[in-house]
């Protein structure tokens, strides 16, 4: 056995070693060797045009009533691969080669809500035959922002374009593709151990929805996505511009969560006017009554307070001894990735790079992430004999729902005489009547309610939305279901005494004292049936 274990732990250290060296073989090669290439074609290129002028034309029916010619000649067209390419933001545009309509943008006829074709660029593939021509191109702006943005025009490979704008914003778009991965993954595990009572961690359900809003973000606010997708940029810019508006209210709820003592009211109170914002802008934009973009600084006043509001929890409660180190670790990258990205914002005029702060961002989630599914793991949630939650598990829950604010109810049920059938008719028998009652419990309350095995032969139910009403007659179909079972001639046969609480009586009380109660009159009730059944026996 022990040759066996030694083996074991050779083969894990080996592996160790292998994994090691293999890392750093791969970084060796990928910083020190290379491979020099010789090509007498030279590689696919491409260059700015800087010859060409401008005019601004006055245009009534035009969004911001101008527009903005430029015009100059086609006197670099080589053979083969050859484009004419610019990038355009928020802006209509028509491009003519003499005399000849080469490419047009306009919003589409059946367009209900979208008015801006957004970011994108136009290639026009040219030939020998375009050469010394005049190209004139017309920008027609949709938005005051829009009007001084400059237009670099190149010439040359749509390839090289192709690659140059891929490796610019390549950190970005894996970053944010890990971020998307990671958030579909995260909500759709979180609310499958939720549905199935496995964890009561609404925080990292929360963190998996500011994960993929940010992936998205991130993602559709590239140039490479708007070369890629051409055809759906504006969609996609209007997709970017409602990730922005929604992602606030997610982090908020998680930073919140993330603290284990009494939430902070601020979060509380922005999370909430995060979301009634976020829904006025959508509404208005479907009904377009205002543009996302025409209302983008709002948006960026509204992340500023947001930033403040985590800043001030953290603060808040790391002055008050309630130090959360990965809490204040997250709130750091979190403000200092909003706060450089307004910043860049309005001196380059969009969004871009934040790489540091997603690297950190994601390493942080995995981590999070990790550790929950550890913690839910670890955690014996369900009973082995009973197959209802545990002790533990059962308080984790109530804790997350208990409200002092809405009506409740504890029920606690304990069975009679089980000592004296573990003593006459052993152990076996008084394990069966517990997994009998249990079964009961389950198919009467379980589906409805939170149950736990509480220990032995105590079981109890957290009732939410509780009057007597409900909570009688819950106890009744208890009862019932017992006698069904007694008479139907089952051994062994089951007795058992509860007793209730409501909050309703009991003003502010906390949840564990509201179970002391029912406790106490399940005690009381107890008493009650050995002297009723003229019995001492336990």
């Amino acid at each position: 056995m022990k040759q066996g274990i030694g083996l074991k732990k050779t083969a894990y250290a080996a592996y160790a070693v292998a994994a090691v060296l293999f890392v750093i073989f791969s970084v060796y090669m990928l910083c020190f060797e290379k491979t020099v290439t010789f090509s007498s074609r030279g590689e696919p290129s491409f260059e700015e045009i800087k010859d060409y002028t401008k005019s601004e034309i006055s245009a009534p029916d035009a969004p911001i009533g101008i527009k903005k010619e430029y015009r100059f000649k086609t006197d670099k067209i080589s053979s083969g691969d050859t484009s004419l390419m610019f990038y355009v933001v928020h802006s209509y545009i028509d491009v003519k080669l003499d005399d000849t309509l080469l490419y047009s943008t306009s919003a589409g006829k059946s367009n209900r809500i979208g008015s801006t074709p957004s970011s994108y660029w136009v290639v026009i593939p040219v030939s020998q035959l375009d050469k010394d021509k005049t190209v004139t191109v017309t920008v027609t702006p949709v938005f005051k922002s829009a009007e001084n943005r400059k237009i670099s025009f190149m010439i040359g490979s749509s390839y090289a374009l192709f690659m140059k704008q891929l490796k610019a914003d390549l950190p970005q778009l894996v970053l944010s593709s890990l971020c998307i991965v990671m958030g579909a993954l995260i909500i759709t595990v979180q609310l499958y151990l939720i549905f199935k009572k496995r964890t009561a961690a609404w925080n990292i359900f929360f963190l998996g929805n500011f994960s993929l809003l940010l992936g998205i973000w991130r993602i559709t606010d590239t140039r490479f996505s708007a070369l890629i997708f051409k055809n759906h940029t504006m969609p996609i810019g209007y997709i970017t511009l409602a990730a922005l508006f929604t992602l606030a209210a997610p982090v908020l709820l998680y930073t919140d969560k993330q603290y284990k003592e009494k939430s902070y009211i601020v979060l509380d109170i922005a999370s909430i006017a995060n979301s009634v914002i976020c829904a006025v802008a959508l509404i208005c934009q479907f009904l377009s009554i205002v543009e996302l973009r025409q209302i983008l600084i709002a948006c960026h006043i509204m992340l500023i307070a947001d930033i403040a509001a985590i800043v001030s929890s953290a603060v808040f409660y790391n002055t008050r001894g309630k130090r959360d180190t990965e809490a204040v670790i997250f709130t750091a990258f979190l403000v200092s990735g909003g706060v450089l990205d307004i910043i860049i914002f309005y001196i380059k005029g969009s969004s871009s790079g934040m790489i540091i702060t997603m690297v950190a961002f994601l390493i942080y989630t995995v981590y999070e992430f990790v550790v929950s599914l550890l913690n839910t793991n670890k955690k014996a949630y369900i009973d082995s004999k009973t197959k209802l939650l545990n002790k533990a598990y059962w308080e984790d829950l109530v804790k997350e729902v208990f409200s002092a604010d809405e009506q409740t109810a504890m029920i606690m049920f304990d069975l009679n005489s089980l000592k004296h059938t573990n003593d006459t008719l052993g152990h076996n028998t008084g394990d069966k009547m517990i997994s009998e009652f249990s079964s009961i419990l389950k198919n009467e309350l379980g589906s409805k309610e939170l149950l736990c095995r509480w220990g032995g032969d105590e079981f109890t139910v957290f009732v939410r939305n509780a009057d007597r009403e409900k909570t009688e007659e819950y106890i009744s179909a208890v009862n019932n279901a017992v006698a069904a079972y007694n008479r139907s001639g089952k051994t062994p046969e089951i007795y058992f005494a509860c007793g209730y609480a409501l909050s309703c009586d009991f003003p502010g009380i906390s949840w564990p004292e509201l179970l002391a109660k029912a406790d106490k009159y399940m005690y009381e009730n107890k008493k009650r049936w050995y002297s009723e059944n003229l019995t001492d026996v336990r």
